[in-house]
């Protein structure tokens, strides 16, 4: 089964077909997509598809008078942050997390990245550090942090990763003030 984020967009307008590791010639003009459920997702004529919503939905492809059927699903995990806030003095950044998807959501840091503006790396933490989190619930969550030297940093970016549904999503680009690496995790439940 093919899985989809809602902000894929996938073309298959164009697709390579091979028999016997030999390399087939076609009018690819020719072959007529469809998806079972268009409020799911939506295919192109020209055979892109365009994810809408949460679910599952066959894809079509007819050619020739012969057809396939592709089991698709749009996975589109909603989890929220809220109340950041850096507490220079005491060296903590805090977050609010919200799970707004309809699935429990497993956030892991055990591989946080965090990067600068021009995406020079400046920490990195490893461990078990994971955080479940149900439909609906809210956590709170703490990373402690030194300062790098003279160096200051006014932004950065957070990269971790979440599991939602059985598949492995990567986040990036939630933009995170401060002048400090961040270098342990504690989850303040």
């Amino acid at each position: 089964m093919s899985s989809l984020s809602e902000s894929d967009i996938i073309d298959f307008s164009v697709p390579e077909l091979y028999q016997g590791g030999e390399r087939i010639q076609y009018n690819w003009r020719k072959i007529k997509w469809s998806s079972s459920n268009e409020k799911i997702l939506k295919i192109k004529k020209s055979g892109e598809v365009v994810p809408k919503k949460e679910g599952k939905a066959y894809i079509r492809v007819a050619y020739k008078g012969k057809k396939v059927k592709i089991l698709a699903e749009v996975i589109s995990p909603d989890i929220k942050m809220s109340n950041y806030k850096n507490n220079k003095q005491k060296h903590i950044i805090t977050m609010t997390w919200k799970n707004n998807s309809s699935d429990d959501i497993i956030m892991d840091f055990s591989k946080l990245r965090v990067f600068d503006y021009d995406y020079n790396f400046n920490a990195w933490i490893m461990g078990e550090e994971e955080v479940l989190l149900h439909p609906g619930e809210k956590q709170i969550i703490s990373f402690t942090y030194q300062t790098s030297g003279n160096r200051k940093i006014s932004t950065a970016t957070m990269r971790f990763g979440i599991r939602y549904k059985g598949y492995e999503i990567d986040v990036m680009g939630i933009n995170v003030k401060g002048g400090a690496d961040l270098y342990s995790l504690k989850d303040e439940l």
